[in-house]
């Protein structure tokens, strides 16, 4: 099946962090379309499986403008320019939780292909050996953030059971069991 063409395509709202663009489409049986979509200004983020000693994952509990609630999810941000997934992960992480983290690797990357955002790679990065004592920097709507310790066997039973809601942070959890799995010295 063939792609269908774009005619047109406009920003139609700009903001700090995305800009939401709208394309004319044309499909092959010559029927026309407009979709909606969101593009983040950053083309690349971070999440994070940062796992401590006691084999707990660290978990931030957020307000989030779009669900109008707080949600459970695994730390992250977007990768600023001039600097790695793993670099940005690592600041993310003392930023948002106050955790220190030494070496990390990127164990999966997903696009999102919900239709609704476009040119997003989201790297997920896992640490272990975390250290406590970094220097928490929130940005504005973070202050209230909660930091939560939730050991992996049950943050992966939460996964599951379909209690945690983020498709960054099912995928993250998912990728990190597989990594895991596949690294049992870990």
């Amino acid at each position: 099946m063939k792609e269908p063409r774009i005619l047109a395509s406009r920003i139609i709202y700009e903001h700090d962090y995305v800009m939401i663009m709208e394309d004319d489409l044309e499909f092959s049986d010559g029927t026309k379309k407009t979709w909606d979509y969101a593009c983040p200004k950053g083309k690349e983020a971070a999440r994070i499986c940062a796992l401590t000693d006691k084999r707990e994952l660290i978990f931030v509990k957020e307000y989030r403008g779009a669900a109008r609630r707080r949600v459970l999810k695994l730390p992250g941000g977007f990768v600023n320019p001039g600097e790695g997934p793993v670099d940005a992960a690592r600041r993310e992480l003392e930023e948002e939780t106050g955790f220190l983290a030494g070496s990390g690797e990127v164990i999966a990357q997903e696009v999102p292909t919900d239709g609704s955002w476009r040119d997003l790679l989201v790297s997920v990065v896992f640490f272990s050996h975390l250290q406590e004592g970094g220097v928490m920097r929130r940005e504005d709507g973070e202050q209230d953030m909660e930091v939560l310790r939730i050991p992996l066997e049950e943050a992966v039973r939460m996964t599951h059971n379909l209690e945690i809601e983020d498709h960054k942070t099912i995928f993250g959890i998912l990728a990190l069991q597989k990594h895991l799995k596949n690294n049992p010295y870990v």
